[in-house]
């Protein structure tokens, strides 16, 4: 979509402050296309929290609790 320089600097950060949640069945967003095109740019799975969480693409509210829990594991490793 023409948004690799944004995705780029996400790599500039500070390794482990970045945290990415993608849903299984998102209608939208692809996690493997995603996890091919994206993660690359932006450092790579040792530079980010990476998660795939269930769901489509209204993850937050329809799996508040397992998208919680993948925020409160990305605050462990950051702390």
């Amino acid at each position: 979509m023409g948004q690799e320089d944004v995705w780029r600097k996400i790599a500039l950060r500070k390794p482990g402050t970045t945290v990415i949640i993608l849903a299984k069945s998102d209608e939208i967003i692809d996690p493997d296309a995603y996890a091919a095109d994206a993660l690359p740019l932006v450092g790579g799975r040792e530079h980010v929290y990476w998660s795939i969480v269930p769901g489509g693409h209204d993850f937050p509210m329809t799996h508040p609790r397992e998208t919680l829990n993948e925020i409160y594991k990305s605050w462990a490793l950051s702390g």
